[in-house]
């Protein structure tokens, strides 16, 4: 009686010892994973955004030395470039105090991270490459456009001066 006392108890016993460390080992794996997805998320932006830094560099060389913004970057030209801004947004650039996509990359897609995309904006005079969730980068294109249009259109109103 008291022998099948004691082997029900360390039954019992090793039944609890094999379901705590499955739930510790479990747990651990999917604390592990959440971690590796995060740093690959945050590898993949870093490299995104390091991508555009010569682009970056060039273009801030070239408005430097003439004052606009070129049509065309020898830097993005091997580049998948999704977006790169028309010859009325460079122009708009030149004349507001709001930051101006100028350049972007395709979407990419993360595991943990929202997707988003790489992308250079220009603002008063300084370039620079950052990355925007899709979240903030499709109402801030749909904001610039409409801009430029408002933009273009008062622009055509007036009346031309010639020097």
């Amino acid at each position: 009686m008291i022998d099948k006392r004691v082997s029900d108890n360390r039954a019992l016993a090793r039944r609890r010892w094999v379901f705590r460390m499955a739930s510790f080992v479990s747990i651990t794996a999917v604390i592990l994973s959440f971690i590796v997805a995060w740093r690959r998320d945050a590898m993949v932006v870093d490299i995104h955004v390091r991508e555009l830094s010569k682009p970056v560099e060039s273009l801030q060389a070239t408005f430097d030395e003439i004052g606009r913004l070129p049509a065309e970057v020898p830097e993005l030209r091997n580049m998948r470039l999704a977006y790169y801004a028309s010859d009325a947004e460079r122009y708009y650039a030149l004349h507001t105090d709001e930051p101006v996509i100028l350049a972007a990359l395709p979407t990419t897609s993360l595991l943990i991270w929202e997707d988003g995309r790489a992308i250079i904006i220009y603002h008063q005079g300084e370039f620079r490459a950052e990355w925007m969730p899709g979240s903030t980068y499709g109402p801030m294109r749909l904001r610039q456009e409409q801009a430029v249009e408002t933009f273009q259109r008062e622009r055509s109103e007036q009346p031309i001066i010639l020097p």
